[in-house]
């Protein structure tokens, strides 16, 4: 006779910070996820003047800390999923989901699917590989690519059990960043030389909200410094734990091919969109 399959019970956790960036990704999780067997849905409000949106029905929500941006915020929404079991998963979301990348309906069904079927030993999200970057990638010794960008992604309980219910460690992400004014010396060693040159790029100039590294902008790129270890860290160390980090994409080929065709689809909508016309300005 054939096993019972047993699916997971979802639990979703969306971090918000601006009002219609929230309202875009609450309707992108009933979009998404509206289909699957959900348990809890919580929303973390990370700005304290943040209104609750009308959208959120349903939802729980919670104030959160904004004490490591959306990492503190899941870790505050897992606080209150007190009645975890064995078949729980977690879905983490943060506002920013489609907003930097078109989530598009061959994403978002193979995001889906690949959670709704998602095994005990499974990360599940979309991969960045280090296609370009030369040199050891490495963050507290552990290889920093590939990681998954954590605008969303999944977690069934057993990996969080391997985690120690704890997806950032402070003092890790402290260790890495020293902050302060000097470029050169923002980074700590426990990123690989090659890393630190390509964060240095991408903070202070290549991010779309890059600044020169001063007095004044010195806190805020500091924050997000410790940010983006913690991402880096969480696949570190999910893959040193043995867990698969599962990109929906790569296991679709149909669904690849299509979002191929759809990604030059949109890019050339988005190119005419801010087309400059004869008098220099955007339309």
């Amino acid at each position: 006779m054939f096993g019972v399959v047993h699916l997971p019970l979802m639990n979703i956790i969306l971090v918000g910070y601006t009002p219609e960036r929230t309202r875009r990704a609450i309707a992108f999780c009933e979009l998404t996820f509206g289909k699957l067997p959900l348990r809890h849905r919580v929303l973390v409000l990370n700005r304290a003047e943040a209104p609750v949106p009308e959208e959120a029905t349903g939802w729980e929500v919670v104030r959160g800390s904004n004490t490591l941006g959306e990492f503190s915020g899941w870790q505050e929404g897992l606080a209150r999923l007190s009645d975890l079991g064995e078949q729980d998963a977690v879905v983490f979301v943060n506002d920013t989901v489609g907003a930097y990348q078109h989530m598009s309906v061959f994403r978002r069904w193979c995001l889906a699917r690949e959670i709704r079927s998602m095994s005990a030993n499974r990360m599940v999200g979309f991969t960045q590989d280090s296609t370009g970057l030369h040199g050891a990638l490495t963050v507290r010794g552990l290889p920093a690519y590939p990681f998954v960008p954590t605008f969303c992604f999944a977690l069934p309980y057993q990996v969080l059990v391997k985690l120690e219910l704890r997806l950032w460690n402070g003092a890790e992400v402290e260790s890495c960043v020293h902050g302060g004014t000097d470029k050169d010396r923002f980074f700590t060693e426990e990123v690989s030389p090659a890393l630190r040159e390509h964060l240095k790029w991408w903070l202070f100039e290549g991010w779309h909200r890059s600044e020169p590294l001063d007095a004044g902008s010195e806190e805020r790129l500091r924050f997000k410094a410790h940010c983006i270890f913690a991402e880096f860290l969480l696949s570190a160390h999910c893959r040193r734990l043995g867990v698969e980090l599962r990109d929906p994409l790569k296991h679709h080929p149909v669904a690849r091919a299509l979002e191929a065709l759809n990604g030059v689809r949109y890019e050339m909508v988005q190119r005419l969109k801010f087309r400059p016309d004869q008098h220099g300005s955007t339309t």
